[in-house]
């Protein structure tokens, strides 16, 4: 902890449950501001609903999920990977996992926070 009782800057391993809806919000805010050939939205089309049943459909993800918390205690990243196994069919159709591959499959960061790293 720093002065104060603030906890310090960290990496947060399995993703929980509890971090479902910031890790979404992060997402979509993420994939929402870009866009593909300048025109087509990269966002997020499904709800949280949807996002959350892909873990409960396979929770193996989750070891496999990490979120960057800020000094407030806040999620202001995520990284998802996975593995063979643990990909939805509309996963698999952009890049199906081969064998011992671990593929990084999603990275967002909230605006504010992108360039500077995590530092502890």
């Amino acid at each position: 902890m720093q002065d104060g009782g603030v906890p310090h800057p960290r990496l947060e391993t399995p993703l929980t449950s509890e971090r479902f809806p910031a890790v979404f919000t992060i997402q979509k805010q993420f994939l929402n501001s870009k866009h593909c050939l300048c025109l087509i939205p990269c966002g997020i089309f499904e709800g949280a609903d949807e996002f959350a049943d892909r873990f409960r459909k396979y929770p193996g993800r989750l070891a496999l999920a990490a979120v960057a918390v800020g000094d407030d205690g806040q999620a202001i990243g995520f990284v998802q990977m996975t593995m063979a196994g643990l990909q939805t069919s509309e996963e698999r159709q952009f890049h199906q996992v081969g064998a011992g591959e671990v593929y990084i499959e999603s990275l967002a960061v909230l605006d504010g926070h992108r360039g500077i790293g995590l530092k502890p």
